[in-house]
């Protein structure tokens, strides 16, 4: 697989990412196939199983979770990327301080926000034809102090 992407001069270049691998990649390419086939991110996060859903009835409102309709093998992938590139300083480590400290979510809420994280990015970068830009992706996220 590893030969196939480094054949393909666009996806040769995402390789060279720390934490992002052949099985990952390979797996967003055969599950996502064509990405200007999705008009936005958001379908393509509704495609995967990302978006929310919460149960409500008259005054009473439940707990928001994800939908889980998507495709399954996609929504694995985004996980298995969001686990690899948010330890030892990769690029999605903040967001997971941030997610985990700042937010204080428990460990699978943090990493299904990663996850959805990483499939946003990949999106934007993938529809404009652009690498994944690690600098970008890490950017701290807005601070308590930023927002006063």
């Amino acid at each position: 697989m590893e030969k196939l992407l480094k054949q393909d001069a666009f996806f040769a270049k995402w390789l060279e990412i720390k934490g992002l691998g052949a099985i990952i990649l390979g797996g967003l390419i055969g599950e996502i196939g064509d990405i200007h086939a999705f008009d936005n991110v958001e379908s393509l996060i509704k495609y995967a199983g990302f978006n929310l859903y919460s149960y409500q009835s008259g005054k009473y409102k439940g707990q928001h979770k994800v939908s889980k309709r998507g495709s399954r093998q996609l929504r694995r992938v985004c996980y298995l990327a969001a686990v690899s590139l948010s330890s030892n300083g990769r690029m999605l480590a903040q967001w997971r301080a941030h997610y985990r400290d700042g937010l204080k979510k428990p460990g699978m809420v943090a990493m299904a926000n990663l996850a959805k994280k990483f499939l946003r990015c990949v999106y934007g970068a993938w529809k404009n034809g652009q690498v994944l830009n690690p600098g970008l992706v890490a950017k701290t996220p807005k601070s308590e102090e930023n927002k006063q």
